[in-house]
């Protein structure tokens, strides 16, 4: 059940982004309506990034797919994601976070990742 509820949020903040209704939000708070920054992209025939193919993953790329968007998993098994980084305290979340972009350079230049989890020693 959490699973697809945050999945379903996945989705929902991809329309809302893709919709471009963060700026009208800005636009609103500001009192001005200029329709500029307005995308208005459907998510049917989009690519959707997952990091990660755990319960949540899955459930986005199987929403994704029912919303006609294609899927790519980033990586299988991830370790940290942007949004478990902290919570609002900048020394302990802007460490992780460099920690994460690190990781996400490194899985696309091919290289090993930082701080992996070994199950076989236990850690």
């Amino acid at each position: 059940m959490a699973a697809t509820a945050i999945a379903e949020y996945a989705l929902a903040a991809a329309a809302h982004f893709a919709r471009g209704l963060h700026e009208a939000a800005r636009q609103k708070a500001a009192g001005q309506f200029t329709r500029e920054g307005y995308q208005m992209l459907a998510l049917q025939g989009a690519t959707m990034g997952v990091i990660g193919l755990g319960s949540i993953g899955q459930e986005v790329a199987r929403l994704s797919r029912a919303a006609g968007s294609d899927f790519l998993v980033v990586c299988s098994q991830v370790l940290l994601t942007p949004h478990i980084s902290g919570n609002g305290d900048t020394s302990v979340a802007e460490p992780l976070r460099r920690l994460f972009a690190d990781n996400l350079r490194r899985y696309l230049d091919g290289q090993p990742l930082r701080n992996v989890v070994d199950r076989a020693r236990g850690y």
